[in-house]
């Protein structure tokens, strides 16, 4: 019924929105306009403004007529152009440009002292610095009561603020507000927050036998390690309990087993209520489990249910598996909350203890019923049945005049034209702008017009927001075939996993940078690119070269090769260390005996991993549907994980004595 509604659409989709439909023009006209477009930057970059105030009167009408225009008032801001901004912003309100133009104008405004336009001007920022400007402009105007409690929540955060907020704090902090006791509170966020510098700084503020009670802190801080020692805890008041869990929580984030002795040590030296007790006994469990520590099953197990988080109450299943110990892993699902044991994941574990404990009609009745998803638990109960595997592809379907219409709107008109020229940044900006207010049915056919385009990234971003999934055609594009066909081949790797693999790191984006830095379609990091380049004695010029899909496919599939090499042929192995590095993947090997594949992913140590090596075998499944290749099991994929051979480094911290200090 949905799918069938989507071309009912059409008489609706223009009155519900706020841009309107763009000039139309013939090709002819078009590609003139261009030409006088790029002319008409060129003239304003050259601040030839007035040639360019002639050309661009040419372009009214022209879909990127407002980008020049916000261009031409950026950089000449000033209050002669005050008329011609405001008059800007009015008729370009649903435009991206009047947000950035009004941030621009604002720190002009702040940065003259214009206190009283500024005050009308500003609306509600996320940006600090504007935020700080506006309270210290209510200041200057004599509000000064909206000021300090402005002033007092933007001073009370665990970071540093902007320098543009300097002004504001320096006046609050002379204000009735500011006390030690609020000196305190922000001590505290900034050390719960690692930013032990920023507490250091705010120290100053504090009596001097405050600052000495700071100064323990940040010691314990910077060395939790000297937790073993004695100390007179009562000399730090009642900071004493909150220093000691803070550094039991630093010492667990590299030596979780001495932190668990300490902790049992020495806690009732201090007044813990459950409030405080349970959460550090919660985020010691972890770091044991994830670290596959021996003492890590006990320390589960004995926190309550109704005290137990969620990443303990998982980790307490994921243990039982690593020991193999079906019938705790059964136990462990059976102690989580109902909404969380229906999960797929725990409901195929639970199949799997049922299986393992020879029950078998019952886990055939439990994976029958997963089976059923198209997802990684549901490919897997499919396997452990023999059975077909259920895509459920349901394609959407847009009438074209829709589509037509979506697309001759002045908005996406622009967006099209920042594709023609190449400026995908602007292109994405003017998309999510456009798209922002969108409801559900806009969403998905704003999706079908982006893969129209052939713009397969945005398109699986825009269908996912509309929270569609079964476009396998649009989710799953077959893209750059070529080029990987051609990798592929030469290197006799499966391209259904290599489909897989980029479709997870970059969406199809070869422009993808991710946080740390890693680029393009593959989402290769500069100096693993360089290295590889050398291996395949290739000229390194930049690692701006890892953009090019050629490049960048090439050294991609080259390192997957080499890793596959490296772990023996199996892909579970191969994708891990893709994801998180050899050396990680060596310590997580099973010791003493081999673990089954399944097994093995589910006790990855780190979140992003495990969903990582389950998503790239789920789109490898679905990518050898789309390529049109036989459909093979996922469990293919997945041999068993041999046990690692080396011995297992030998624990050295119970010969470190916890002293007694009564």
């Amino acid at each position: 019924m949905f799918l069938r509604s989507l071309p009912a659409l059409c008489l609706l989709f223009l009155s519900s929105l706020a841009f309107g439909p763009a000039q139309a023009y013939a090709e002819d006209n078009l590609a003139q306009q261009r030409t006088i477009f790029l002319k008409a930057e060129k003239t304003l970059n050259a601040r030839q403004y007035q040639l360019f105030d002639k050309l661009i009167l040419q372009l009214k009408g022209y879909p990127l007529y407002s980008w020049l225009q916000y261009r031409r008032l950026r950089k000449t801001v000033s209050l002669k152009q005050a008329e011609n901004i405001s008059e800007f912003l009015v008729e370009q309100a649903d435009s991206p440009y009047a947000a950035w133009l009004k941030r621009i104008w604002l720190d002009y405004l702040a940065k003259n002292d214009l206190w009283a336009d500024y005050v009308e001007e500003y609306q509600r920022q996320r940006n600090e610095r504007f935020q700080c400007h506006f309270y210290w402009g209510l200041h200057q105007l004599g509000e000064d009561d909206r000021a300090l409690f402005g002033a007092r929540d933007l001073w009370l955060v665990g970071h540093s603020q902007p320098k543009a907020c300097d002004p504001l704090f320096e006046w609050f902090q002379k204000s009735d507000l500011f006390t030690s006791n609020l000196i305190w509170q922000r001590i505290e966020l900034a050390m719960g927050s690692g930013k032990s510098s920023l507490a250091g700084y705010l120290g100053r503020f504090l009596p001097s036998e405050d600052q000495e009670i700071l100064k323990q802190w940040q010691h314990i801080h910077r060395h939790p390690r000297e937790l073993l020692n004695c100390r007179d805890w009562d000399a730090l008041g009642v900071w004493k309990a909150k220093i000691f869990v803070h550094g039991i929580l630093r010492l667990s984030r590299k030596d979780p087993e001495l932190a668990l002795r300490v902790w049992d040590a020495k806690k009732d030296q201090f007044e813990l209520g459950p409030a405080k007790l349970m959460p550090v006994e919660n985020r010691l469990a972890l770091k044991l489990a994830v670290r596959k520590n021996p003492l890590a099953r006990n320390q589960l197990r004995k926190i309550p249910d109704d005290q137990s988080d969620a990443p303990v109450r998982e980790w307490r299943i994921r243990d039982a598996l690593g020991q193999k110990s079906w019938p705790d892993v059964q136990s462990a699902i059976a102690r989580l909350p109902e909404q969380e044991s229906k999960l797929p994941k725990w409901r195929y574990w639970s199949a799997r203890a049922m299986e393992e404990q020879g029950d078998e009609l019952a886990a055939d009745e439990a994976y029958l019923d997963i089976s059923t998803a198209r997802s990684y638990y549901g490919f897997m109960a499919s396997d452990r049945l023999n059975r077909h595997y259920s895509f459920a592809d349901q394609p959407l379907e847009v009438d074209e005049a829709v589509l037509s219409s979506l697309e001759g709107l002045s908005a996406f008109q622009a967006v099209k034209e920042f594709l023609y020229f190449k400026r995908e940044t602007q292109a994405r900006r003017q998309w999510w702008h456009a798209i922002k207010e969108f409801d559900r049915e806009q969403l998905l056919v704003a999706s079908k017009l982006a893969q129209k385009w052939g713009w397969e990234q945005i398109a699986i971003l825009t269908i996912a927001r509309g929270k569609y999934w079964n476009d396998l055609s649009l989710r799953f594009p077959v893209s750059y075939a070529s080029l990987i066909e051609q990798q592929t081949g030469e290197k006799k790797l499966d391209k259904a996993l290599v489909y897989g693999l980029i479709r997870r790191e970059s969406t199809f984006d070869k422009h993808a940078r991710s946080p740390v830095g890693a680029r393009g379609l593959m989402q290769i990091m500069p100096a693993t690119g360089k290295q590889i380049a050398n291996r395949l004695k290739e000229k390194w010029k930049s690692a701006a070269i890892l953009y090019e899909p050629e490049v960048n496919v090439r050294f991609g599939t080259d390192y997957f090769q080499m890793l596959l090499e490296r772990f023996d042929g199996n892909p579970v192995l191969a994708m891990a260390a893709y994801n998180a590095g050899p050396h990680r993947v060596n310590r997580w090997l099973p010791q003493g005996t081999e673990m089954t594949a399944d097994n093995w992913i589910e006790t990855i140590p780190f979140k992003e991993t495990r969903q990582y090596v389950s998503t790239i075998l789920t789109y490898a499944v679905i990518y050898q549907r789309q390529l049109n290749q036989p459909t093979s099991k996922m469990s293919g994929y997945m041999p068993v994980i041999a046990a690692d051979t080396k011995p297992p480094k030998p624990s050295t911290i119970y010969s470190l004595p916890i002293k007694s200090c009564h």
